[in-house]
């Protein structure tokens, strides 16, 4: 490997390091000082202008609030499913419609052949967004032929299908605002990764998820059904 594919090497597992931070739960808050050492590198020497921009908001909102807000954006949008659909990580759910599916085996399976396991503490599936990118980044950190591999071919056969959708339906969120700036970097990193790898990216396009148009369906002719008038003389004549 020559010393340029070094740099790059380290330069990519510093993106996936970053962004698997970002899409795990607390890890906004148990890694604080590494985002703002990555985030620094990443603003003096961005992929593009855009990115650079989102890492200056990132590193000023970490400087004045430090976490917090970032924090609680996290929750609303990934986690509370409450007051409103959450938004999914999980590549099993953009390609079957729910989690644990051919995906998450998929990446089981790559775990397995490789020299690193799941941490028990780490309670999302195997084919969540920052599971699967901080895997990518301790395989890049490794630097051999069969970790550069094995890191090639998570992006190929599960991350590229699915990164597009989750950066939509980001961008689209009225209650992302920080994760605007993190969704950004994520799109500009992915392209850059198919460039480099030679991959042939997805149709830039929404998620549709058929399950939710079933049951909006359903639940829309139930109300109809509920809210139908009826002629009380009418039916007591027949």
């Amino acid at each position: 490997m020559t010393q340029e594919e070094l740099q790059i090497t380290k330069a990519r597992s510093l993106y996936y390091s970053l962004l698997g931070v970002f899409f795990s739960y607390q890890g906004a808050q148990k890694h604080t000082q590494l985002i703002i050492s990555i985030l620094d590198q990443i603003f003096a020497n961005p992929i593009n202008d855009q990115t650079q921009k989102d890492a200056q908001i990132l590193l000023q909102e970490l400087e004045t609030n430090g976490v917090t807000h970032i924090q609680r954006e996290f929750d609303i949008l990934f986690i509370d499913n409450f007051s409103h659909k959450a938004i999914n990580l999980t590549a099993s759910y953009y390609d079957e419609g729910w989690e644990f599916g051919e995906k998450c085996l998929k990446i089981r399976d790559l775990i397995l052949e490789s020299e690193f396991r799941k941490d028990e503490e780490y309670i999302e599936p195997e084919d969540h967004l920052g599971f699967l990118l901080l895997f990518n980044a301790s395989l890049l950190q490794k630097s051999n032929p069969c970790s550069l591999a094995m890191c090639q071919k998570v992006f190929e056969e599960v991350l590229n299908d699915y990164v597009n959708f989750v950066v939509l339906e980001i961008l689209k969120n009225k209650n992302a605002k920080f994760y605007k700036s993190i969704a950004k970097i994520l799109g500009s990193f992915a392209e850059f990764e198919r460039l480099y790898l030679e991959i042939t990216p997805p149709p830039f396009e929404e998620f549709i998820d058929l399950e939710e148009l079933k049951r909006e369906e359903k639940r829309s002719k139930w109300k109809k059904r509920v809210k139908t008038d009826f002629d009380e003389e009418e039916i007591k004549s027949k």
